[in-house]
């Protein structure tokens, strides 16, 4: 344990990356924070998935509910274009997806689970 600050990515490094992304999830870890703070809800198959606002208008500019959502479905909406062309095709990623990505790491999660 340290006695200084911890410095935690709050929905990852969403200044570098769309936030809630592989990407900006990576992007903290290669900046050295000590962790990442996001946010979890199901899809409407109870696919627990990555993701803040369940009104995706925000990411995509389209009006789509994560809970009246299949996964299938949610796997097909890029939420990296309107960030920035780069990250086009970025897509939601699961809960399962994020936890594989730290498993061999000290990052810290600090994981919000929601509920629509």
């Amino acid at each position: 344990m340290t006695n200084r600050p911890l410095v935690i990515a709050h929905r990852g490094a969403r200044k570098y990356a769309p936030e809630n992304s592989v990407p900006a999830f990576k992007k903290a870890f290669e900046m050295g924070l000590d962790g990442v703070e996001f946010d979890v809800m199901s899809s409407s198959d109870g696919v627990p998935v990555v993701v803040h606002d369940d009104n995706l208008t925000k990411l995509t500019n389209l009006h789509i509910h994560v809970h009246k959502t299949p996964h299938i479905d949610l796997n097909n909406i890029d939420i990296g274009g309107k960030f920035n062309p780069y990250f086009s095709g970025e897509i939601i990623p699961t809960l399962k997806e994020i936890l594989e990505l730290f498993a061999n790491t000290n990052m810290l999660l600090n994981i919000e689970l929601k509920e629509i």
